[in-house]
């Protein structure tokens, strides 16, 4: 059963046989060490993406109570 599309708004979808149509590709890492036990993981590098991780949610964080204290700013009577 295809999709049916009903209106000019709607997303046009897929068969079930036809490619999948993504922006995305695989990111592909160079080889770490293996450990013995078939460990692959690097601890440094899955520190560096967390140290990234974080700078960016305390950037969003930061960006986000900005614009909240301009909303309440707006929102309140002049002189109180």
């Amino acid at each position: 059963m295809a999709p049916q599309v009903t209106s000019a708004m709607h997303l046009a979808g897929r068969g079930p046989r036809s490619a999948p149509r993504t922006p995305f590709q695989p990111v592909t890492a160079e080889d770490s060490e293996t450990t013995l036990n078939g460990n692959g993981v690097s601890l440094e590098d899955e520190m560096m993406k967390l140290t990234e991780a974080r700078m960016n949610y305390d950037a969003v964080i930061g960006f986000y109570q900005k614009s909240l204290g301009l909303l309440h700013m707006a929102v309140k009577k002049p002189g109180s």
